[in-house]
């Protein structure tokens, strides 16, 4: 059984470039916290029952080091897929190199996890985006799994409820954000993890068609990058909250 765990590296401090209207990636990274949520899960089935655990990543090259981390958690492989033709990709042309990544790397998954959203996009769409690529049934806001006879037993919040599902098939989850579990690092797995190396893969191992990747295959276009200064006193939100948020968004853009 094999567990794919997206892992994206987020820079510490998000910070855009207001001319190419896009995040600036500075050595200053990390892992996302949220992707350490889907890990931690990854991990705990492994432990039990030996599941493999694949973490990937799309990325440039100069966060290798930092992704390797992954392997201190207990990941058995790190996927790491870096080409030039894959800037500056929305979650379109993002979900076309993940998705074919998967397909032809990992063709034998069982599951795909990952965290509800990244620290420096929150669009929340990617996961839901790759199960449609990958055709497989896709589940939200995960707060806890258990397998059992190779059936996945899944609970998941729905706004003031919890629903329960169980799956014999492959399947995509996103887990909670508000969940406290995140995988740490083991002892074990630091001192056993030297042999393990990340795997490097560019678009000519993939060959994908240059129209659908990076910025060619972004259907998002960013009319504009601000920084929202809200000015409302905070005694202000205290009712109807969502109401004042949405009156000072708007004043904001309407600037």
């Amino acid at each position: 059984m094999k567990i794919v765990v997206l892992t994206k590296i987020v820079p510490v401090r998000v910070e855009f470039d207001k001319t190419s209207k896009t995040i600036i990636r500075s050595k200053e990274a990390m892992i996302n916290k949220n992707d350490l949520i889907a890990l931690d899960f990854a991990i705990q089935l492994k432990r039990k029952y030996g599941v493999e655990v694949i973490a990937l990543t799309m990325s440039p090259l100069i966060y290798e080091q930092i992704f390797s981390e992954v392997f201190d958690f207990g990941a058995d492989r790190a996927m790491l897929v870096s080409d030039r033709s894959f800037a500056n990709a929305d979650v379109f042309a993002t979900t076309e190199v993940l998705g074919n990544t998967i397909k032809k790397l990992v063709p034998d998954f069982d599951y795909v996890f990952g965290g509800n959203f990244s620290s420096d996009g929150f669009t929340g769409q990617l996961i839901g985006e790759l199960a449609s690529f990958l055709s497989v049934p896709f589940f939200s806001n995960v707060t806890n799994i258990e397998l059992a006879d190779s059936t996945l037993n899944i609970k998941r919040e729905n706004d003031n409820s919890i629903e329960e599902f169980s799956v014999k098939d492959k399947v995509a989850l996103s887990f909670s954000h508000l969940l406290s579990n995140v995988a740490l690092p083991n002892l074990y797995e630091i001192f056993s993890e030297k042999s393990k190396k990340v795997e490097i893969y560019s678009n000519e191992n993939l060959c994908l068609d240059n129209s659908c990747i990076g910025e060619n295959g972004s259907k998002t276009i960013v009319e504009d990058v601000f920084e929202l200064g809200m000015t409302v006193p905070e005694n202000l939100i205290q009712h109807d909250g969502d109401k004042v948020i949405i009156e000072a968004l708007k004043g904001e853009v309407l600037k």
